[in-house]
């Protein structure tokens, strides 16, 4: 059995989790039996000064996260961070146990690529406006590097967000790889 305390970002009470016999429990709040474990997603993003972990595990189309949000000058050396390594290591590990046949799916949910393909779209447009402002005054000069930046930022954004983007995904063996190697320097 695996029981470890995190705390899932600096405003929240710690979480006790315990991985046990094919069985996920963050202790008063909810459970997962891993055998009924029907989709898996795992994304890290950073947002401003923060860095933000999830691992979503879907069981009869309800979501249960074991998330963490914290400063990301926190890292690599945060207890919370380490914590939170552990325990989805753990849960990986139950997972290949029980259900070796998911895969995880790599990256932000829908919404959030959504959200990016929206500021992409805006970007793009900003980007345009500009060069059309700037260009009808003789201002190109002025307006070229800023609407550069917006339309090459734009065009990432919105490739990156795409709708119908398929969602990368990999075995459980690489993901562990992957959950083992954050935060190492």
């Amino acid at each position: 059995m695996t029981r470890i305390a995190y705390r899932p970002a600096p405003a929240l009470e710690p979480w006790a989790v315990e991985v046990s016999g094919g069985v996920l429990t963050v202790v008063g709040r909810w459970q997962v039996d891993l055998a009924r474990v029907e989709r898996v997603r795992f994304a890290q993003q950073r947002f401003g000064q923060n860095v933000m972990r999830r691992l979503d595990l879907t069981v009869a189309g309800e979501v249960q996260t074991l998330g963490l949000t914290l400063p990301a000058a926190a890292l690599p050396d945060d207890a919370d961070a380490a914590a939170h390594r552990v325990v989805m290591q753990a849960v990986i590990a139950g997972l290949m146990d029980v259900r070796p046949d998911v895969d995880v799916e790599i990256g932000a949910p829908g919404g959030a690529r959504t959200l990016l393909f929206g500021l992409g779209v805006l970007a793009l447009v900003s980007g345009v406006g500009i060069v059309a402002l700037g260009a009808g005054q003789d201002r190109m000069a002025d307006v070229a590097v800023p609407a550069g930046l917006l339309l090459v930022l734009g065009a990432g954004l919105g490739w990156t967000g795409r709708p119908g983007r398929p969602v990368p995904q990999v075995g459980l063996s690489e993901c562990a790889e992957v959950v083992a190697r954050l935060d190492r320097v």
